[in-house]
């Protein structure tokens, strides 16, 4: 198996070189030590050149400069293997998650999305932290949190990114936790009150939150029947003392 996959990165290697759109070093360089660095196999064997050709445009990190401390050595026990339902499942996750987001999902867009999905949880987890905007946008959704939790310690993600995933109501609640803990995030006004209005953040995160938020936002947090009831008591309560009632 690995004897066959080295083919297949080898050639990978040779036409991400010719490809007028990688000829960067740097981003060939991300792509070549994404294929030499993990294993691609998937419940139904070896990933095919086209899968990997495909995968490789979105790679855009090197692993220079990759922060690995996020993740201690023995949370890896975490990336389990999945079997072929469970992967089914998680694809399926993906693609109604970005339809309840965004609407409709193209056929282009599907058939990244189970590319991307049929690799083991290890080669996602890596393309999570080397992906592009695109791969971070798929697997921010993933089952896995190990996985989803690699993408918002992607060097490249960008705040408007981090604004974005603190609204949606399909990603894991560890994602929004970690935003909130990050201080460079937590200084933007839009991203906290993402985090406080989405009924997937953790309730003490969003209550460590709502001091941070301004009145009228808490006046209307108070009324919002999609949040919990104890946020909206604490929304209301903070409010009241704001304004001397």
């Amino acid at each position: 198996m690995r004897a066959a996959w080295l083919g297949i990165f080898a050639a990978a290697t040779l036409t991400l070189a010719a490809h007028p759109l990688l000829a960067q070093d740097k981003g060939k360089t991300a792509a070549a030590e994404f294929f030499e660095t993990v294993e691609l196999s998937t419940p139904e064997g070896d990933l095919s050149f086209e899968d990997a050709w495909i995968i490789a445009q979105h790679i855009e990190v090197s692993d220079a400069d990759i922060d690995d401390s996020w993740l201690p050595s023995e949370r890896y026990e975490e990336l389990v293997s999945e079997s072929l339902d469970d992967i089914v499942a998680n694809v399926q996750r993906v693609i109604e998650g970005e339809r309840l987001e965004g609407g409709d999902v193209s056929t282009e867009r599907i058939s990244l999305i189970r590319r991307v999905m049929y690799m083991n949880t290890r080669a996602r987890m890596k393309l999570a932290v080397k992906g592009d905007r695109e791969a971070r946008g798929i697997l921010i959704r993933d089952s896995n949190k190990i996985v989803s939790s690699a993408v918002i310690n992607n060097p490249r993600i960008t705040d408007h990114e981090v604004e974005n995933i603190a609204a949606m109501r399909t990603v894991a609640d560890e994602v929004l936790r970690l935003i909130a803990l990050n201080r460079t995030w937590a200084r933007s006004y839009s991203i906290i009150h993402n985090l406080a209005r989405n009924p997937r953040t953790p309730i003490p995160t969003v209550i460590n939150i709502l001091p941070r938020i301004r009145t009228k936002d808490l006046k209307n947090l108070s009324l919002n029947r999609n949040v919990s009831e104890a946020v909206r008591r604490q929304a209301l309560r903070l409010a009241g003392v704001r304004s001397g009632e």
